[in-house]
């Protein structure tokens, strides 16, 4: 069991190499730009690129324009870096085809939490994949892990996806069971936490004991057991021919800042093991 990571542009100044055997994806983080008011160019983006190894690169996407981020996704390219363009929720599905006439071999699904009702987004989902599927392309989903049962077949379509769930606020912890990823309550499900965790090499009784909603010590635990579960919940997927989870957001994150961070949860997820299905 390794880390998986998806580092934004926007967190480039809290990267670090993964532990041995991690797994990398690079993004331009044009939405923490659009929230935050900032601009991303193609040059300084590319360069950062460059410089750091990683299994995939997203291109520099402009939200809303499929028209400028194809144009960016171009330009990446020929700079010298196979990037990954992306197509956002409620783009004319027609755009996939559109790429793959331009000679990517894979495309990245955003928007995918936000931008349309549900109904209409999954079925735009499908057949953004069906297009993809039937080009050769490989599919990354944005901020895409779903957790309920029911969408494991869609999951399952997917090269890779990411996720930024496992930092969640202070009320939920994510936790694996064996067969899924589920979201238990501070509040009302602590022994279950307990009960699933009781062989995990982790002192979970801090959290358990709730002795502060900001502390410090609570929050790391909670991230641990979050970040741990995604993951393990990922080589599960992957094991079935499905996609890896990334943790977005990781490197940004205030209790992975260090590199005994990542030993920490590397050492976690060196004692765990998915289930067999």
């Amino acid at each position: 069991m390794t880390i998986s990571v998806l580092t934004s542009y926007a967190d480039r100044r809290h990267f670090r190499p993964l532990p041995p055997g991690g797994h990398l994806m690079l993004d331009s983080g044009a939405y923490s730009a659009l929230t935050r008011g900032e601009v991303v160019e193609t040059g300084g983006l590319t360069t950062w690129y460059r410089q750091v190894p990683a299994e995939r690169y997203a291109a520099l996407d402009v939200i809303y324009d499929p028209e400028r981020s194809r144009t960016n996704a171009l330009a990446q390219r020929a700079l010298g870096v196979e990037v990954m363009p992306a197509v956002h929720a409620g783009t004319d599905p027609g755009e996939v085809d559109r790429l793959a006439d331009d000679g990517f071999t894979s495309v990245a699904l955003g928007g995918l939490g936000r931008w349309l009702p549900r109904g209409d987004r999954l079925g735009w989902m499908r057949t953004c994949l069906d297009r993809a599927e039937a080009r050769g392309l490989a599919v990354h989903g944005f901020a895409f892990s779903p957790l309920t049962p029911s969408l494991l077949p869609l999951l399952m379509r997917f090269a890779s996806v990411d996720s930024s769930s496992w930092t969640s606020q202070y009320g939920l912890v994510y936790v694996w069971d064996g067969r899924r990823v589920r979201a238990l309550s501070s509040n009302s499900d602590r022994l279950e936490v307990k009960r699933l965790t009781r062989s995990w090499p982790i002192d979970t009784q801090p959290w358990l004991a709730r002795t502060g909603i900001h502390d410090a010590g609570q929050t790391r635990i909670r991230h641990r057991l979050s970040a741990a579960s995604f993951l393990l919940f990922g080589e599960w997927l992957v094991a079935r021919g499905g996609p890896r989870i990334y943790l977005a957001g990781y490197h940004g994150t205030g209790t992975c800042k260090t590199a005994a961070a990542d030993a920490e949860l590397a050492g976690l997820l060196g004692a765990l093991t998915p289930a067999a299905a």
